[in-house]
């Protein structure tokens, strides 16, 4: 008999069932909506034109050019394993383009400093060899149309080193200053850990980063989004890497020497993060093939999906960490299944089975499902007079599941050759050798 997993299967369900709308909903145009803002778009980030590209890029280090390939296209040379740039505004429309050609290396980085007095718009695509940072403390807005294919991806509206990089100087002696962080190493370090800071550092509430289009890191890459508030209602992925959003007044990302993962933390205890859902049928996706998903924040709403999938080699693991509180939405899907590849290993090999969810909050409601087949689901409170409440309906799922295989799946082919017959001296010179 098999398993049934039905508040998986649900969710599946719905979103096969919602395809034909989410194309229907695309194709009839209409004013945009930005998740997060009430009332007219236009009066909170007014519409830049189709052809519109980052402007006035002042370079601090490590860049080659920066050329407009035509009207619509630009690419930037790097020449450096560390570039810093500062920019005007940095804004791509929806039919524009921006490419980092950072020579095919996957761990060149650059920093893109931002001066504009608003939230920059990225409508069309952004792709990159490396890794990418773009400050703003305005804000940053992925829209609808955003194609963004990347190794990795840092966005933030908290400033990663010293605020003058953020206010639009221009003499180039004290730009280099702040920026020697990031070329140096941007982050302090010990002898088992590394330190990544970024803060809020004049006071002044820091923007909203949002996410409504679709952002892909490359194998192994890193998502990071980071501000006042994060929200995402679009697709982030990232195959055995880490998609993380972190809303707060400070994030500090600390990775020991020999740790595959960052330890993230925040102050703020009502900053919100949101994996959102818009309706039933448009809902924030957070994608990761083994690997690792994080929310953080002082609130945390988990009302998408997010699904990291767990493979032999390596388990999916997601993190729900609020200072304040921690939800799930009805509808909403966290989960670590386990991957269909075909991939085997040696019975030598040992694994933990499953994958893992942490959830750790004062409070915590959850109304939608939770599913980690053959995993572990972990529920931390700060104090035990701390809430757990489980809505009807809402399910949490760590059962084992069925799969049906034919006998001849066990069947393995060896060739009797030499080596595998050392051992036996009586049969490694007969007529077994060499036989299948």
């Amino acid at each position: 008999m098999k398993k049934k997993y039905v508040g998986l299967k649900q969710q599946f369900l719905l979103l096969s069932l919602c395809s034909g709308s989410l194309m229907a909903s695309h194709a009839y145009g209409g004013s945009p909506t930005i998740p997060g803002f009430i009332g007219n778009t236009a009066d909170v980030l007014p519409p830049i034109p189709a052809i519109k590209l980052p402007y006035n890029g002042t370079i601090i280090q490590g860049i080659d050019s920066i050329r407009d390939l035509s009207a619509s296209q630009m690419e930037i040379t790097q020449n450096q394993p560390k570039a810093v740039i500062h920019w005007e505004t940095f804004d791509i429309g929806s039919g524009s383009s921006v490419n980092f050609n950072q020579q095919g290396n996957a761990t060149w980085a650059a920093l893109n400093t931002i001066g504009s007095a608003k939230a920059s718009q990225i409508l069309g695509k952004l792709t990159a060899d490396g890794n990418v940072y773009l400050i703003n403390q305005n804000g940053i807005l992925f829209g609808p149309s955003a194609q963004v294919n990347v190794h990795s991806l840092t966005a933030s509206s908290l400033n990663l080193d010293s605020s003058s990089i953020i206010e639009g100087l221009t003499n180039i002696e004290e730009l280099q200053r702040p920026a020697s962080a990031f070329i140096n190493g941007y982050s302090t370090k010990d002898k088992f850990s590394s330190t990544l800071s970024f803060f809020n550092s004049d006071g002044k509430p820091s923007g909203p980063v949002e996410n409504r289009g679709t952002i892909t890191a490359a194998n192994g890459g890193q998502v990071t989004l980071i501000g006042g508030s994060v929200l995402n209602s679009g697709t982030i992925s990232a195959s055995q890497g880490t998609v993380s959003l972190a809303a707060g007044d400070s994030v500090t990302l600390r990775t020991l020497t020999f740790s595959l993962y960052s330890d993230i933390t925040t102050t703020g205890s009502t900053a919100e993060v949101t994996n959102t859902a818009v309706s039933d049928c448009v809902q924030g996706l957070i994608n990761v093939e083994s690997g690792r998903i994080g929310l953080y924040g002082g609130i945390v709403n988990q009302n998408g999906r997010a699904i990291a999938t767990s493979a032999l080699m390596r388990n999916g693991m997601i993190e729900l960490k609020g200072i304040n509180r921690v939800s799930t939405g009805v509808n909403s899907l966290t989960a670590t299944p386990v991957s269909t590849s075909t991939e085997r290993q040696t019975p030598s090999y040992s694994s933990t089975p499953g994958g893992t969810i942490t959830v750790q909050s004062k409070e915590f409601i959850h109304q939608g499902a939770i599913s980690s087949p053959g995993g572990k689901v972990t529920v931390n409170t700060a104090q035990p007079a701390d809430r757990i409440q489980l809505a009807p309906g809402s399910t949490i799922d760590v059962s084992g599941m069925w799969v049906d295989q034919e006998a001849s799946d066990r069947i393995l082919a060896i060739q009797l050759n030499i080596d595998v017959l050392k051992n036996a001296y009586a049969l490694k010179n007969g007529p077994l050798q060499g036989e299948t």
